[in-house]
């Protein structure tokens, strides 16, 4: 997991790396809160690189977006973003893509 700092208007970034389980929804939890703390702007939780997740991830990034309406899912990968359209928790389609013509 990194943590990039605010770039232009955007907020910080945190970028999580291959798989998502319970050691890493720990240190998640705590990284979000933390910033949340010290930034008011988005903070944007990049998942391009990110491949699996289990079901506490799961249910941290849910909690995570209960809680923080300033965070933000960007660049979610096709495995993530399947498995939590499953869940419920993703758009089938995302608001910012452009219809198929």
């Amino acid at each position: 997991m990194e943590i990039l700092p605010a770039q232009n208007e955007t907020g910080p970034q945190v970028m999580l790396d291959r798989q998502l389980n319970n050691r890493q929804s720990d240190e998640l939890r705590q990284n979000i809160e933390q910033l949340a703390r010290h930034h008011k702007q988005d903070i944007i939780l990049n998942c391009s690189r990110l491949q699996s997740i289990s079901a506490v991830g799961i249910e941290q990034i849910n909690a995570l977006l209960s809680r923080f309406s300033q965070l933000r899912l960007a660049q979610v990968s096709e495995p993530v973003a399947a498995l939590l359209q499953l869940c419920g928790l993703f758009p089938e389609k995302l608001p910012s893509e452009k219809p198929d013509l």
